[in-house]
Parts: C-alpha cells; structure tokens; sequence
C-alpha cells in the first residue's frame, strides 16, 4: 500500500496552491467509527483542508442485510454502477491521483495517538483497497490520517 506523510500531503496543498487548486489529485476522508453519521459530523466540525467527504456506504460499497458479515456493504460488483457511484464525487477516471485519510473517532476523548490511528486506518485502507480492485494505480492513504495532522498543530477547517 502507498502511504503519504502529513509533511508530504502539506507540500501538496502547497503545490496546489500555487497552481491555484488546479492539481488533479483528488482528496477523500472516509472515517466511519462503524456510524457513518458520526464520521461525517467529525468531518464538518473539521477536516483537511481540500478533502471532501467520502461515505464509505454509500460511494464504496453495495449494502446487503447479511448479518453474517461485520460491515453492511461490501465491494462494489458493477462496474457501471460503480463507475456511476465514483462520478457523484468528481472521479471520472482510473487515472487520477486519489489521496485518503481516516481518523481513529470523531472527537478528543483522551484515546492516545497511536490508538486513534490503529482504529482510524481500517476505512482508508479498505477504500484503498476497493480503488486499486477496480485498478486505480495512484492510490495512498495518508500515514497516521486526521489524527496525525491535528496533533501536528496543522491547519483544519469546518463545514459551516
């Protein structure tokens, strides 16, 4: 798996900054905490700049009621309603660069570092995993996600 530092993933927005926005990276945070509505709530209260939202239910799995299995969705198996699925979030081709981060919850209850990043990695890299099965080369999860970047003192903003 491809993994992006947060030193990296800052001189990127740098760059893009300069190109005024116009890089064709594509920047996702999918965090669930197993609550999809949670995640997007940490994600409006603050986020990366540059990210957009990715509902790992909804734009990266195909539900089922089975409840033999520990998430609800699994891989999308069309590749028609995938690439439909994909398109409502501006990705139009497998040849774009996409950068994902994750956050271990969705707010600061004291849970160390490291065990926010354990429990934050698992939708990013399953989001990986489902881009590069559909054969997305230029995939990477950014290495520690939100949690790193906020403890880094790094620059956030919010969904007013």
């Amino acid at each position: 798996m491809s993994t992006l530092s947060t030193a990296a993933l800052a001189d990127l927005h740098r760059k893009s900054a300069q190109q005024g926005g116009s890089l064709s990276t594509l920047f996702f945070e999918c965090s669930t905490f197993n609550d999809t509505a949670l995640g997007r709530k940490a994600f409006a209260e603050r986020h990366i700049p540059g990210f957009a939202w990715m509902d790992f239910d909804r734009d990266l799995s195909v539900t089922h009621d089975d409840e033999r299995f520990m998430y609800r969705g699994t891989r999308p198996h069309s590749a028609a309603s995938f690439a439909e699925q994909l398109g409502r979030l501006g990705i139009s081709s497998a040849d774009q660069k996409i950068v994902l981060c994750s956050r271990g919850n969705g707010h600061d209850d004291g849970t160390p570092l490291g065990t926010k990043v354990v429990r934050g990695i698992i939708t990013a890299t399953r989001a990986w995993w489902v881009l590069r099965s559909w054969g997305f080369a230029d995939v990477c999860v950014v290495d520690g996600g939100v949690d790193v970047w906020l403890a880094e003192g790094r620059e956030t903003t919010n969904i007013d």
